[in-house]
């Protein structure tokens, strides 16, 4: 990398602060119609019928839950422990000040941790939440490093899938997500190829038909709309942190999870150093991310065999 280029303490910290800041960008214009919004800034959430305001600067159960997948990987060497992850979805879902939560998934976490039944998520017709897929972005960090196994990473993204659903589409979303959040990060190819690198790799399906354009998508609420908008957003951007996050927003539809997705990419691209720190020092939650992401940094080291612990005797 030259001296330019961010190092990967920066791009895996530059994505997980991108991940919380596109997700709290996103929640105040969740479920809207697209349009300009524009100065890009935290504002807060107020929509009539809604029992509860979110405060500027909070993110989604959506980040909550992909944090818990983190904690997951981090304690278990890189791997994804369905039973420990479902356990702590549950009791993220249980906390008083979650924000935005899908009634189904509140029900299938419940239902997991009741019958002891880690991954056997329910399906259901369209519209297909998109949560699980932008979910994948921590356990493509935790295989960043490491050479493409594509059926370890499968297994990995089923595992965190397979929890809450068991759709064949969000499954191929959440390979969509963590193949190009993975590949941004090693920025070993340019960005105008990442998408058609990523369709090399995932089944033809409707997230396949829409990243190629041959299914439109009038407002991305659905999996393959979220994937499709977040990606695209990036892409068009060319990488710009703050255009990529306003570009998926502008779209409507589930914007926090669009907008999560697009910021993880371009947050991964720039690297944290090149965040806006207005964007940083607004996110409620911040500091926790700082201190998680060398954690999940040095797990995925050791997966990719980069160095290992000596225990002296």
């Amino acid at each position: 990398m030259s001296a330019s280029t961010p190092n990967f303490a920066d791009r895996f910290t530059g994505c997980l602060l991108g991940m919380a800041i596109g997700d709290a960008l996103g929640t105040p214009h969740a479920y809207q119609q697209p349009g300009r919004i524009g100065e890009l800034d935290y504002r807060p959430r107020s929509v009539a019928g809604e029992p509860t305001e979110v405060p500027s600067g909070q993110y989604s159960i959506n980040t909550e839950l992909a944090l818990c997948l983190l904690e997951t990987l981090v304690t278990s060497d890189g791997f994804v422990d369905p039973e420990m992850a479902a356990f702590r979805f549950a009791n993220a879902v249980e906390q008083p000040d979650i924000y935005l939560p899908n009634a189904d998934e509140v029900q299938a976490i419940e239902r997991a941790v009741d019958e002891e039944a880690f991954q056997e998520g329910f399906a259901r017709e369209q519209p297909r939440y998109g949560g699980p897929a932008t979910r994948a972005i921590p356990i493509a960090l935790a295989h960043s490093l490491s050479d493409l196994n594509v059926a370890l990473i499968t297994r990995e993204v089923l595992r965190s899938v397979l929890i809450t659903h068991c759709d064949p589409v969000t499954v191929n979303g959440a390979l969509a997500v963590a193949h190009a959040v993975r590949l941004v990060v090693r920025g070993e190819i340019p960005l105008e190829l990442v998408i058609d690198e990523v369709l090399s790799l995932i089944d033809e399906d409707a997230v396949a038909r829409c990243l190629r354009g041959r299914e439109s998508v009038a407002v991305p609420d659905d999996v393959a709309g979220v994937v499709c908008a977040g990606m695209q957003a990036f892409a068009g951007s060319g990488g710009d942190f703050e255009r990529s996050i306003a570009a998926a927003i502008e779209a409507g539809g589930a914007t926090h999870l669009a907008a999560s997705l697009a910021g993880a990419l371009a947050g991964a691209h720039v690297g944290a150093a090149r965040i806006p720190p207005r964007l940083v020092d607004g996110l409620d939650g911040r500091a926790y991310i700082l201190m998680a992401s060398p954690a999940l940094l040095r797990t995925a080291q050791l997966r990719a065999g980069l160095f290992f612990h000596l225990h002296l005797r």
